[in-house]
């Protein structure tokens, strides 16, 4: 079948101004010298390929290309191919690409996944009830707090992990107390709810699966492992890599100026152990596809460097505008968005624009001040608006409709929810429960009736809805969730974020979503699975993005990696922009990443504060040659 594909497959060698890739023809495709370097660079097992790629070289459709190429010459087969990105944003652009070159047939045979969804599928092949293991998401993590005393978020995450990795005996535990500064009642109280939960983390499915991996009990047969977005490996990422790479031809791909996530982990350890992993071929990708040579030339004074990155596109200088506080940043970025979108006869439409922010409580305000003046906005996320927050709470719901046995932690999390139920009386029911060996759930039931009258509510509610739930009914599942929510608290917990009309959109929106995704799940299930069980045990490893009508995008910088809008906006944060010895190392690289989003305009703003203070003057004498101070003139109307 794969002999046909791409038989004639071609490469197009042109004048610098006609490099840009031709995505629409499914067998020829233009490309750089480079690129063609790439995609025909030879396959040889135990050896390595390192991308060296600056921002807009197309280096995500580079390996698509050699992909198509490898499978269309029948170098490999498609099967033998594994594709490691990130995010399921990254993934699911990855293989779309991919299925623009081959058949859908093909592609879908080749193997491309995130890192945790690789773990995750894996061990459910090996152990099915891997499937429903409760994942700690974020009202867990809030839960974990009330329960612990333990404020904060990273702290308590970086506790639950000393605690799953060397927690087991009481010295150990009493070493975790010691440096976190809590009491050893408390580490052993957030050690017990664990162990009796088996709620895990992330990294813990990592874990065992690289431990299986090395005991051989779980064996891969890979001939190629490409690893995308190489720069936010961290070690415990690595250390999958080099299992599943260790007898195969690995190929990595990265920009170590993009490197913007060291709070998981230092990848300068990771690029060190690559260079002595396989025998290895480096090639330098620097022609820029998105970004016009000003917008380059900008980007890389604030990280300092000169890579020699081409771009032949047209633009201009970015815009530097120095602001007195935020709300006067706030009313510049959206006064200058209606006069973009007004003014330039409909060159520029609200979805050529995003904003991008350093912080998510910076985007919070953004959305607020932006829908305040009728702006429509989509916020930009690797998953549905329902998994961030507390509405999250629904499949805590859900686990207990399907197997409120095996939901310890999530009976816990919405035991919380009710009205005059505190972290007190949970951990007292909890403790009587471990001691009569039931599970939580089950104890319960069995003592409804010495309970308190809202711990009673809890069961009859729960009972009445899990025995009349028709688990193959998308409605059905959705009216019961939200009776719960009613009934049990989780609607009222709401109502107390709720404090405007946007907020109140804002919660609706997530519901629909969440609903959206509960449907697409439905005509995705397997035939011997309900959609409530393969809900639970997909939803991790694939969640459906829902699409939207034209608004303004928004999102951290962060969140935007590997997109590119006509224009951006990059308002200012702590410490600001410029000048640059306010920023260190990782600030640079975040804002560079920002900075390089933007296809045509590029707008920063500067917020004066008594921390940061800045120097127009200085500034514009340093960096007058890279940035104007000015709205630009919409003299006449241009397509972005």
């Amino acid at each position: 079948m794969t002999g046909n594909i791409t038989s004639d497959y071609k490469f197009k060698h042109g004048c610098p101004h006609s490099l840009v890739e031709d995505m629409s023809l499914t067998k020829e495709i233009a490309v750089t010298p480079t690129q063609a370097k790439i995609i025909r660079h030879p396959i040889e097992k135990k050896k390595t390929l390192n991308i060296i790629s600056g921002p807009g070289a197309g280096k995500t459709t580079t390996l698509v290309n050699k992909v198509a190429y490898m499978i269309g010459e029948e170098i490999v087969k498609p099967e033998k191919v594994l594709v490691l990105s990130m995010t399921n944003r990254a993934v699911d652009g990855f293989l779309s690409r991919l299925q623009d070159q081959l058949d859908e047939e093909t592609a879908a045979l080749t193997d491309i996944e995130t890192f945790h969804g690789l773990a995750h599928r894996e061990l459910m092949k090996y152990d099915p009830s891997y499937g429903f293991s409760e994942l700690i998401e974020d009202p867990g993590w809030r839960v974990l707090g009330m329960m612990s005393g333990v404020k904060r978020k990273f702290e308590l995450q970086r506790i639950v992990e000393l605690l799953k990795t060397r927690g087991l005996t009481a010295d150990e535990r009493d070493e975790i107390a010691s440096e976190h500064r809590l009491s050893r009642e408390t580490i052993d109280e957030l050690f017990k709810i664990l162990e009796t939960s088996q709620a895990v983390t992330y990294n813990e499915f990592l874990r065992d699966y690289k431990r299986l991996l090395r005991d051989g009990k779980i064996k891969t047969d890979y001939d190629v492992v490409i690893v995308d977005e190489f720069q936010d490996v961290y070690p415990e990422l690595w250390e999958l890599v080099e299992l599943l790479a260790r007898n195969s031809h690995l190929i990595v791909a990265g920009d170590p100026y993009q490197s913007i996530y060291g709070f998981l982990g230092d990848n300068g350890i990771v690029q060190s152990q690559l260079e002595h992993f396989h025998e290895m071929d480096r090639v330098e990708m620097y022609d820029c596809f998105r970004s016009p040579p000003e917008v380059i030339k900008s980007s890389e004074y604030i990280i300092e460097t000169d890579r020699g990155v081409k771009s032949y596109l047209k633009g201009e200088k970015p815009i530097l505008m120095k602001m007195r506080d935020s709300t006067e940043q706030f009313e510049y970025v959206i006064d200058e968005i209606m006069r973009l979108v007004t003014e330039s006869n409909d060159a520029v439409k609200l979805g050529d624009i995003a904003v991008l922010t350093r912080t998510n409580r910076e985007l919070e305000e953004l959305i607020k001040m932006l829908n305040k003046y009728g702006l429509d906005t989509l916020k930009l996320s690797s998953s549905p608006s329902w998994c961030d927050g507390n509405l999250f709470y629904l499949v805590d719901y859900m686990r207990i409709l399907n197997n409120p046995q095996r939901s310890h932690f999530a009976v816990i999390c919405t035991l919380l929810l009710l009205p005059e139920i505190g972290p007190v009386t949970v951990r007292n029911i909890e403790a009587r429960a471990r001691r009569n060996k039931m599970s939580l759930y089950d104890y319960l039931v069995e003592h409804r009736d010495k309970l308190k009258p809202q711990l009673q509510a809890y069961i009859d509610v729960m009972e009445d809805m899990r025995l009349s739930l028709d688990p193959n009914s998308t409605s059905d599942i959705m009216d019961k969730l939200l009776i719960i929510a009613d009934e049990l608290g989780l609607r009222k917990f709401l109502s107390r974020s709720i404090l405007f009309d946007d907020d109140k959109n804002h919660v609706t929106t997530q519901v629909l979503d969440f609903n959206e995704s509960l449907k697409m799940f439905a005509h995705l299930k397997p035939d011997n699975q309900t959609v409530l069980e393969y809900f639970l045990q997909s939803y991790m490893d694939r969640l459906p993005i829902s699409t939207v009508k034209d608004a303004v995008k928004v999102s951290t910088i962060h969140s935007s990696k590997g997109l590119e809008f006509p224009v951006v906006f990059m308002i200012g944060s702590k410490p600001a922009l410029l000048p640059r010895e306010h920023l260190s190392p990782e600030d640079r690289r975040v804002y560079y990443v920002g900075m390089t989003r933007a296809k045509h305009l590029l707008y920063n703003t500067v917020v004066e504060n008594k921390d940061w203070p800045i120097d127009m003057g200085r500034i514009k004498k340093e960096a007058g040659h890279l940035f104007q101070f000015n709205s630009p003139v919409l003299s006449e109307p241009r397509s972005l």
